[in-house]
């Protein structure tokens, strides 16, 4: 899986992955998993965070001439359709967006997701029941989020 190739390239601090494994497959990966039908919100927001972390390690970034920003944008699209998306989901998937527009080095991720979307998706952190279930640490990444998001972003409309 995504997450799990993420996860070797951080704990092998020695071994380059990317010498072994080729972007187009990491990149063929995602494009499989965009077809899978009734992704579940932990699954999404597992894959946005895998790809930000393969994109930290990948080499010159070479990750977003592989993976088009219009299919994480897809991905996040999907996170939205979906009902009852838990505070840690959430709070993933807005850091994961965060450090894709850090890594990404542009504001052309802002091309495909749009500011209000992401305003969306923190409002859905904010309801009640997701409110109470939150731990600090949800909070505080998806705060750290917004405000490296609005860095990043070409105009300063998300707040």
């Amino acid at each position: 899986s995504l997450w799990a190739l993420a996860k070797l390239s951080e704990c092998s601090p020695t071994t380059d992955l990317f010498d072994h494994i080729r972007l187009e497959d990491i990149a063929d990966l995602f494009q499989k998993s965009l077809k899978l039908k009734n992704l579940k919100p932990q699954h999404i927001s597992n894959s946005l965070c895998a790809l930000a972390k393969l994109s930290e390690y990948s080499p010159t970034r070479d990750l977003f001439a592989k993976i088009g920003l219009e299919d994480i944008a897809d991905l996040f699209q999907q996170l939205l359709k979906l009902k009852n998306i838990k505070p840690q989901d959430i709070s993933n998937s807005l850091w994961a967006l965060a450090k894709l527009s850090e890594y990404s080095g542009t504001t052309d991720l802002f091309t495909y997701i749009r500011l209000e979307a992401i305003a969306d998706l923190f409002q859905q952190l904010l309801k009640p029941e997701n409110l109470k279930n939150s731990k600090p640490q949800e909070i505080s990444s998806s705060l750290w989020a917004l405000a490296k998001l609005s860095e990043c972003s070409p105009t300063t409309d998300l707040f």
